[in-house]
């Protein structure tokens, strides 16, 4: 083959050619070499430090005392990439994590401990709700009380501003329900044992107009006769016939599951709705309770008595609207009950206020005839003082002297 021939294939070229086709491959293929751009240093890696010895390692490995080779640590500081590779690898998270929770309970302790706080918490509201029911004081002193507890450093649950929680009055509801049934848990059993009951109920009207029944269970137990509240019953319909009160009765009853037929007794006031032989609840009853006796409340009919047998004696009915003047005579007036204090003390008395006479409170006529009695001689002086420029004051002491 002749070397034309081969200079067509382009084995040889002259020396010119030769230049011109490297410099064509260098226009159109990238040089080989690799790029480096050192965007990490050894302050990215917090944990990278050096010891006293000056040797270079991972604070973190060594902590939790792993055995390898950032743990153990090198003279020199290492490269960062080698940095990278150890912060992503297994050993390396799980000391993070390992000191991360390192002086903290166990999840399992940190959720009792919260539990055992929100108890003890819980344990002061109780508290302050038992203290609110018992001394009957308003629901408004109950976030009073517990301003108080918060005062003096009770754990109580707060809000995000820092305000305790469940001061409402459906809380504090919450909270007497809760006691209440707590209390009849240990009354329930000494019920039960005693095979047969009695009850004592009367209706009454609170502060805010609402219509209660009040019910009482008597049962025995082994120190003897006992008592206990069985519920105080709200009545919502507008008439509180005798079916309404049986109702009440027999559901209550129920949802206590405590047995209608081994009631033996009931006690209530003398009014016809209670023992109307007819339709009355002691005969309404008497259907699911056979044995059931009814009993006129010995305190009712004496107070009935007592009420009854002044109307028939006029001097008693005088004297009783008297007691109640002086009572509304001083008490209307505050400069009035000072002065009647202050006389009092001059004269070696007790310090007492005049009571009114409460047609539904029994026998309150002898308390408001006492505190007149040991009062009397600064009744005297003071409606002697007032009577000068009071005729009101002249018409009292013209009774009482």
């Amino acid at each position: 083959m002749s070397q034309q021939t081969l200079n067509g294939f382009g084995f040889f070229k002259s020396s010119s050619g030769v230049k011109r086709a490297l410099e064509s491959d260098s226009e159109t293929v990238e040089s080989p070499k690799k790029k480096f751009i050192k965007n990490l240093n050894q302050d990215s890696f917090e944990w990278y430090v050096a010891d006293e010895n000056g040797v270079w390692h991972c604070s973190v490995c060594r902590e939790c005392k792993l055995d390898n080779a950032y743990a153990r640590g090198h003279s020199k500081p290492g490269k960062t990439t080698n940095h990278t590779r150890h912060a992503d690898s297994n050993q390396h998270k799980a000391s993070v994590t390992r000191l991360k929770y390192k002086g903290k309970e166990s999840l399992p302790k940190q959720v009792d401990n919260i539990l055992t706080k929100e108890a003890d918490s819980i344990t002061s509201y109780m508290k302050c709700a038992y203290h609110q029911a018992k001394h009957e004081l308003p629901k408004s002193a109950f976030k009073e009380l517990i301003d108080l507890a918060d005062n003096l450093n009770v754990e109580l649950i707060k809000d995000k501003s820092c305000e305790p929680l469940y001061t409402s009055n459906y809380s504090l509801n919450e909270f007497h329900q809760s006691i209440s049934d707590v209390i009849w848990e240990g009354k329930y059993e000494a019920i039960i044992r005693s095979q047969k009951y009695g009850l004592i109920i009367d209706e009454s009207t609170d502060i805010g107009n609402k219509k209660q029944l009040l019910a009482y269970i008597q049962y025995l137990d082994e120190d003897g006769v006992k008592c206990a509240l069985l519920e105080n019953m709200l009545i919502t319909t507008s008439h509180a016939n005798a079916e309404t009160i049986t109702c009440k009765i027999k559901d209550c009853l129920e949802r206590k599951q405590i047995d209608i037929s081994k009631m033996v007794g009931i006690g209530t006031d003398g009014a016809s709705v209670m023992t109307g032989s007819k339709n009355g609840v002691v005969k309404r009853l008497k259907d699911f309770a056979p044995s059931l006796i009814g009993v006129h409340c010995a305190a009712h009919r004496c107070s009935l008595a007592t009420s009854q047998a002044t109307k028939s004696i006029p001097e008693l009915e005088s004297y009783s609207r008297t007691v109640t003047n002086i009572f509304y005579y001083f008490s209307n007036s505050a400069l009035r009950s000072n002065k009647l204090s202050e006389i009092q003390s001059l004269l070696n008395l007790p310090s007492l206020k005049f009571a009114n006479i409460h047609s539904v409170r029994w026998l309150s006529l002898q308390n408001a005839v006492e505190v007149l009695y040991r009062s009397y001689p600064a009744l005297v002086v003071a409606l002697e003082h007032e009577a000068v420029t009071n005729s009101v004051a002249k018409g009292l002491l013209n009774e009482v002297v």
